[in-house]
Order: structure tokens, then sequence, then C-alpha cells
């Protein structure tokens, strides 16, 4: 009986394991499974994981800040802010360019996440990475000043996002507050290309949706 098992689709550079294995009841006389100490020894077994099975490139990196925390119930497992409170947690590794992330469409990075219990079962491994090869000449950004006035001129890529984190199509945005700005690469999965641009993040101030909005920072 298989509990577990790969798939890989070559052209997107994905892959997905899963460990369908469920851990059992401890018997009465054995001694309970150890649990993780701590968000920082989450980071390095997972860490540790995916160096052992040839799954950890140079330019892939994570923190405890990197570290979400879930408790599993019967539906789906729920975010908590608490470490003793989780049972589940995902440990996010993120793609960059000399210290700089790269993303894909509506504010998604690149990255791999693992996802283990307490016990230290890795439970599913997602690894969406992208080989880097060359790059151009360096290019001038755009100043604070130049992408304040694109962004008052309504330029930019504008992206909604609803309670549950999902993507609104045609929500009419009438006044935003952006509080974040960010320089990233930005991988449109069509050209083959990255780019750099600006991710600005903020809020839709009638519904409090989140807002993303997407500026080439490349000087014209």
């Amino acid at each position: 009986q298989k509990d577990q098992y790969f798939s890989v689709v070559e052209t997107s550079g994905y892959l997905e394991y899963l460990n369908n294995v469920i851990q059992g009841k401890v018997d009465v006389d054995s001694e309970a499974p150890k649990t993780i100490e701590s968000q920082t020894r989450v980071a390095e077994n997972a860490r540790t994981f995916l160096r052992s099975h040839g799954m950890l490139p140079p330019n892939i990196s994570t923190s405890t800040n990197n570290v979400r925390l879930f408790n599993e119930t019967l539906n789906h497992p729920a975010e908590v802010d608490s470490f003793p409170n989780a049972t589940l947690y995902q440990v996010v590794f993120v793609q960059q360019i000399e210290g700089i992330p790269i993303y894909t469409q509506f504010g998604v990075p690149l990255d791999v996440s693992v996802w283990m219990t307490n016990t230290n079962i890795v439970k599913k491994v997602s690894f969406f990475y992208t080989q880097i090869v060359g790059g151009s000449e360096p290019v001038g950004l755009m100043t604070f000043d130049t992408v304040k006035q694109q962004i008052e001129s309504g330029n930019g890529d504008f992206y909604v996002f609803g309670e549950e984190g999902q993507l609104l199509d045609d929500t009419a945005v009438s006044t935003v507050k952006l509080d974040s700005i960010q320089l990233i690469y930005f991988d449109d999965r069509t050209t083959g290309y990255i780019h750099p641009y600006y991710l600005l993040k903020g809020t839709e101030t009638i519904n409090s949706y989140e807002v993303r909005v997407y500026l080439s920072a490349a000087q014209n």
C-alpha cells in the first residue's frame, strides 16, 4: 500500500511530495513522541529535510518569520498565533537573487514550502523553483517620488484580495492606503525573463481588502 508519492510537472518547475501516513496512538507502555520545541528548530528541521533530499539550492532562504503556525482540526488546519497551540507548521523558503525575492503573478513568491507536524513528520513539500541563467547590464531604478507620481496617475497593476486571501476579479477600488514598498524581481511566467518591479501593499479603505500593486521599477 502506497502512502506517499512524488508528482513532477516538468514545464513549470514544480514538484510536490505528499506523505499520507497517519501517526497512530501511543501504546500504554510507550513514550509519547517528542515535539519540536521552537520555531527556530522548525525552520532548521525543514532545512535539514530539504538538504537531505537534494532540494536546497543556494539561493533560497527562510527564517522564523517565515514559519506559519496551524492547529489541525476536523475540517482543515486553522492558523493560530501562539507556537504552543500549533500542531502543524508551514516553513516557507523564498527564492532570491542577491537578497531580492522573486515573485510571480498576484504577489506569489517563488518558494519552497515544507509542511511538518509538531512531532517532526514532514507531511508535504511544494517545490516551486526557477533556474536563473545570466543577467543584463545594471539598469537605473525609479525614485520614490516618481513611483508616487506613477501610482497617483493610475499606472501599475492592481490586485485585490478578499478575507480568505482569494483574488477578487473585477473589484472596483476607490481609495487605497498603501503602507509598504518593496523591490522585487517579477517573473510573468511567459517571456522567460525576470524584471525589477516595485511591489506596494496596502488596504482598500471601504471593505479593508488587501491591495497589491506592481509597478515596473526600471527607469524609462
